[in-house]
């Protein structure tokens, strides 16, 4: 670059070495320029490896996010079964980190929630009332808002009943 006529400026991605040998990714930005009759060159990395972390967790989340996805698209298919329930329960467990993930949906009669399918800790199936008994997951599925729990126990929208026969 300090060869060429005139003033030059690149951005250039490539690695440094630690003095353990471990590789850098930098990125290394360079003007070269002609102040009189000096040539300089002014250079500047800067470490990419939290940006590439971040990438690669960016990156990560959307695979996971596309699995999840093909598995609501199974589960909305008219041939949906428990298998394609079961895999929706096991991403979504995989994708929170939780200890259970259970899949509740209205009773032919659609009087109640019934578990469909579940996954991590398993838990004795109980329909939950879609009236009078107030629950969490009711209150969830009438609102479509998201129902987190991150105490089963001690959450005042689950269903006393539910966590009786959780055993827990």
């Amino acid at each position: 670059l300090a060869e060429l006529p005139g003033e030059v400026a690149r951005r250039l991605r490539t690695e440094f070495r630690a003095a353990d040998g471990t590789p850098i990714p930098v990125t290394l930005e360079l003007i070269v320029a002609t102040v009189g009759r000096t040539r300089l060159i002014y250079a500047v990395a800067t470490d990419r490896r939290a940006e590439e972390a971040t990438e690669r967790a960016n990156r990560e989340h959307l695979e996971d996010l596309t699995e999840l996805l093909g598995t609501v698209r199974d589960l909305a298919s008219p041939e949906a079964d428990r298998v394609a329930r079961e895999r929706l329960c096991e991403a979504a467990l995989r994708l929170s980190g939780a200890a259970m993930v259970l899949l509740y949906e209205p009773s032919a009669d659609g009087l109640a929630l019934v578990p469909t399918a579940q996954a991590g800790r398993r838990l004795p199936e109980m329909a939950v009332p879609l009236r009078g008994e107030p629950t969490g997951t009711a209150h969830a599925y009438r609102t479509g808002q998201p129902l987190l729990v991150s105490d089963f126990t001690t959450d005042q929208r689950i269903s006393p009943r539910l966590v009786a026969l959780s055993g827990m």
